[in-house]
This record gives structure tokens, sequence and C-alpha cells, in this order.
């Protein structure tokens, strides 16, 4: 299913983001905008459909979409009697940050610009710009899309929405499954392949001379923290190439088109949210890591401790590995605090190791009854 939402920008510095206000599905045959505002939730149906990982969810920025669409709506429950929006922006704001395991969930989202990708490369996807949705549609199905300002950037808290807005919230969506289907005619393994990768919920496993994985080292895994936050999509695979593929900076860097010390920030950024990691898998020796832990302590806490660390230490000594262990310290110390309240053992060593035609693309559209 072509899969997208909508909701009412703000533009505003420190003015949280609105919630959700629209998710919109669509088949070869059928559009069909949910407008979650409107409804006060997620309805049970649409939320089970979400929820199944063997019916792809398609689109661009697919990733992050779904992930937002889990922390607006996923305290949110679903009333006929009116709309629950509050609840809805208080989880937009950060009122709730814990999993979305026990609420809503998108599952079998796969995103257009890494199929495109992969199926352009002939293997996994490559180093390469991301494309918008208009883009592609005019690149692989030789239509535009309407992608007016003041529609894209318009109300879509209002009841009811407009035939416009209907318009363009339908047509996104059913251009990403169309897309889809031009990418399985040209290269059907390939797609298949990301298929399954993405109805598993893990990235498709690189594939070739760019795909290097690191060498065997001893291991030093924690589990995940009581509490995860959300991260970005980007930063999430390249967590998961790193510590569930096995991949090597350099390589992640390579095949996701960054530098391999921001691949290097994103990893950091995932053990601070609190994901599992293995301290070992970064090889920063053992003296290095003893040497930024003496220089850490003698910096005491202070907003500028690392930048203050690194320029203490040998000049060998990244700023990265600073904060990689700066970092680690933190989830210790946080782990230490927890258990002294009397929690569990989550976040302790784990035993086990090893951590183009210029057509408009148009779609007839219909208020519900």
């Amino acid at each position: 299913l072509g899969f997208d939402t909508e909701w009412l920008a703000t533009f505003q510095r420190g003015v949280a983001q609105r919630p959700v206000a629209t998710v919109q599905l669509a088949s070869a045959h059928l559009a069909i905008v949910f407008h979650l505002s409107r409804l006060g939730g997620v309805p049970p149906p649409l939320a089970a459909l979400l929820g199944r990982s063997d019916i792809l969810k398609v689109g661009v920025g697919a990733e992050g979409d779904a992930r937002k669409l889990e922390r607006d709506w996923r305290k949110c429950s679903f009333s006929v009697a009116g709309p629950t929006l509050e609840a809805a922006e208080a989880a937009s704001s950060g009122m709730h940050r814990e999993e979305a395991s026990g609420g809503l969930r998108v599952l079998g989202v796969l995103e257009l610009n890494e199929v495109v990708q992969s199926v352009l490369a002939g293997a996994t996807p490559l180093a390469r710009s991301k494309a918008s949705l208009a883009d592609l549609c005019l690149d692989w199905l030789g239509h535009s899309l309407d992608k007016t300002h003041e529609i894209r950037c318009g109300n879509w808290e209002a009841v009811p929405l407009s035939e416009a807005q209907l318009r363009y919230a339908a047509t996104d969506a059913y251009a990403g499954v169309r897309i889809l289907a031009a990418l399985h005619a040209r290269s059907p393994g390939t797609v298949a392949k990301m298929a399954v990768a993405a109805a598993e919920g893990r990235p498709l496993i690189p594939e070739g001379p760019q795909a290097r994985k690191r060498p065997s080292r001893d291991s030093e895994t924690f589990v995940a923290a009581r509490s995860v936050a959300d991260l970005p999509p980007a930063k999430r695979t390249v967590y998961r190439l790193f510590f569930e593929n096995g991949l090597t900076l350099e390589s992640i860097a390579e095949l996701r088109g960054i530098q391999v010390a921001t691949a290097m920030n994103y990893l950091v950024d995932a053990i601070a949210a609190g994901y599992a990691y293995d301290l070992g898998a970064f090889g920063v020796p053992e003296a290095d890591c003893e040497a930024i832990t003496a220089a850490l302590q003698a910096a005491g806490p202070s907003e500028r401790r690392v930048k203050a660390t690194k320029e203490a230490l040998p000049e060998h000594i990244s700023y990265a590995s600073v904060r990689l262990v700066a970092v680690h310290l933190e989830r210790q110390a946080a782990e230490a605090r927890a258990t002294g309240q009397g929690g569990s053992d989550a976040g302790a060593k784990d035993s086990t190791g090893s951590l183009p035609v210029k057509t408009q693309l148009q779609i007839e559209t219909r208020q519900p009854d």
C-alpha cells in the first residue's frame, strides 16, 4: 500500500510539531484518507492494518512518517464521541517518551528511495542523494505531482478537509504504490528482497565489495536501557548495519553516503538513547578508554566536558572516542542509580556476549458520508 501522512506545520522555533492529522493509504485502485484529527484517534481496524508487517507501507520518508504517527497517537484511544487531539498534542510535545510497544505500531515500512537506489545499483543501496516523491513520480511514471505550497502547508486539522486537500493527500499515497510497481517491473528480484526485509523489520543485508565486515573483537555487550528514546530512521539504520550486520564504519559511510565521523556519532546517539551496544565493537584501545575516563573525571560535570577532555588528551584520541566513553559512563551511572532504587539488571553486562511527459497525476476524491 502507498503510505503517507500530513500534519499542520509549525515554523516557530521552540514550538512542538503538531500531531499527525491524516493518514492516507492507497492500492492500485483505491486511495483512502483517514482524518485522525476529525476521528479523534486511530480506528482499531486501521491500527490493525498498520500493525501488519506482511502488508507493506511504501512511500518517501515513510519510516519517519511511521515513527511520528506512533509517537503522536500511541497513547490516544479512539473515540467516536469526539477528538482527543489534546492527548496527541501531549505525546507529540514529548510528554510520552516510553516505547511504543504497548500501543500503535506501524510495521512493514518500505522507503521508496532505498528501493530506487537498490534497483539502479542492481544490488544494495549506495551513496545517492534522496529524491522527493515528485521527482520519483516524474522519473518513473512520467507524471508531475501538484505540490502547491498553500495546500502542502495548509491546515490539515480543518473540518472538513477541502477537496483539494483530499486530492493532494490521496495522490501522494497513490503515487507511492504506482512507483513501487514500476520499480518491480524494472527489477522484480531486487524489490522482492527488499519487501521481505521490510516485512521482517530489518535492513537489507548489504552485499558486494562495499559491504565490509568488522574483524572479530572481544565483546563487551550491554543490554538496552529500561527506557529507550526514539531515533530518526537514518540513525537507526546505521545502528543496525553496525551492530546487527557487523559492517565497518567506513563501509557504512560509503553505503549511506555520509562521513565516517557522522556514522560514529549516529552510533553514539543510539547508545545515549538507550539502545543495546557492544563497547568492544568500536575497537577503542583499553589504554585510551582508561585515559579518557580519567580525563572526564578530572574535567567534572560541565557543558564543555567532552571538549575539555579531548583537549587534555593525546592527539591520536578522537573526539568521537571521547564522546563514546562519556556516553557509556553516563549509561552505567544511570543504571547504577536505578539498580540502587530496586530496579532490575537491565543495562548490565550481558553474559552471552556479542552484542519524463509532464501530465498531472490525478485521482478522484469524495468526502465521507
